[in-house]
């Protein structure tokens, strides 16, 4: 039966939006009446994506980081301005459905995004909040501290108030996320106490799809050896059988079909700024004379620094090119840049170098790049 489903994105970088298009595309497979919801970056991201989609505006979160620090004392600091944002986001909500028929909502880390009226499906990827900075224990000894354990309570308080939580990673080891992605006790027992809420594991999303040589004919997991993994089938819940992505073959979205010529060195630039201008700086400093492309997604021409290049507004298949053919990769340790390089076999492969960089402040972030580095 075909439905009419809206699809609302968290504007936190672009890694929301850009992920969510792996479901947004799975619903128009399948026939389905597809609304986008959502505000800033993300949501111009997805409407120059998917131009002839309509979209609703979403109110903003508006927060400001810190150039330095934990990102997360400074959040601390704007938690009345975030609670009334929940708050705007969630009557929003109610107001949307009031007006409009849904049969679906899904919400990609929109805290508030769920009403009684309609199934409402949130995905993350971080059952477990961890708040502290400058990790130094090993990342397979890592153990909440009070503050992290508070911080995943309420985020789970959150949780449970949908009908479904996706999570974009493997139910069993070795998964992307880790620690992040595996609640205590496992989600069996979850969803045999939940009252609610049910948790599903559907695989990593990219916007890249998956290669289908990285497809695993063992419940999508390979050996511990390689944590490039897929499913046979697509994106499926590993718990359930539920197939969620009915097309995960290897793909790119393309909008160009100017050539592009490749680079020994490749940035992707994301998250917030001024961290994201502070790297760039430092990278277009550090790469002087080489030649490279950073890929940073402002709203500006391309313009060139010698033998160097950045690229605005690349599509699918530019990036997918470029990260193929490069020998040296930089990029921040988000968890939506991880999928994406997971989808492109980049992940393990050995003759890449590819370095991690935590946006400053953020733990999540600290953590995924302990968890995935070659040294």
């Amino acid at each position: 039966m075909k439905m009419k489903v809206l699809i609302a994105v968290l504007n936190w970088g672009l890694g929301h939006a850009t992920r969510s298009s792996a479901i947004i595309e799975q619903r128009l497979l399948a026939g389905d009446e597809v609304v986008l919801a959502g505000d800033g970056n993300s949501l111009r991201w997805l409407t120059n994506r998917y131009p002839t989609l309509r979209h609703i505006k979403l109110p903003a979160l508006n927060i400001h980081y810190a150039a330095k620090g934990s990102q997360v004392k400074t959040i601390i600091k704007q938690m009345p301005h975030i609670i009334k944002w929940l708050r705007q986001d969630h009557k929003t909500l109610q107001k949307i459905l009031a007006e409009e028929h849904f049969d679906l909502v899904i919400s990609d880390n929109r805290f508030t995004f769920y009403s009684e009226r309609v199934k409402c499906i949130y995905i993350t990827h971080q059952l477990n909040v961890i708040t502290e900075i400058g990790l130094k224990s090993s990342v397979e000894t890592y153990k909440p501290s009070i503050a992290s354990r508070i911080a995943t309570a309420i985020h789970l308080w959150f949780i449970k108030h949908y009908d479904e939580c996706w999570i974009p990673d493997y139910a069993v080891a070795p998964s992307l996320a880790g620690y992040l992605s595996h609640i205590q006790g496992g989600i069996n027992e979850w969803n045999t106490r939940s009252e609610r809420t049910l948790l599903k594991y559907i695989g990593p999303l990219s916007r890249f799809g998956q290669k289908p040589e990285n497809r695993s004919q063992e419940s999508g997991v390979k050996s511990q050896e390689s944590r490039v993994t897929s499913q046979e089938s697509g994106v499926t819940s590993q718990e359930s059988g539920t197939k969620i992505c009915q097309d995960a073959t290897y793909h790119v979205h393309s909008t160009s079909h100017e050539p592009v010529s490749t680079a020994e060195y490749i940035a992707i630039l994301s998250g917030p700024e001024p961290q994201r201008t502070e790297l760039e700086e430092q990278l277009l400093t550090k790469w002087r004379g080489k030649n490279y492309v950073i890929v940073r997604g402002l709203p500006c021409d391309t313009d060139t620094h010698g033998n160097g290049r950045l690229l605005n507004n690349a599509d699918d298949e530019t990036i997918a090119y470029l990260l193929t053919h490069a020998k040296h990769i930089v990029c921040r340790s988000g968890y939506s840049t991880l999928m994406d390089l997971q989808a492109l076999g980049l992940l393990d492969n050995n003759d890449i170098d590819i370095q991690l960089i935590p946006t400053p402040g953020q733990p999540e972030q600290e953590y995924i790049a302990l968890l995935h580095s070659r040294h």
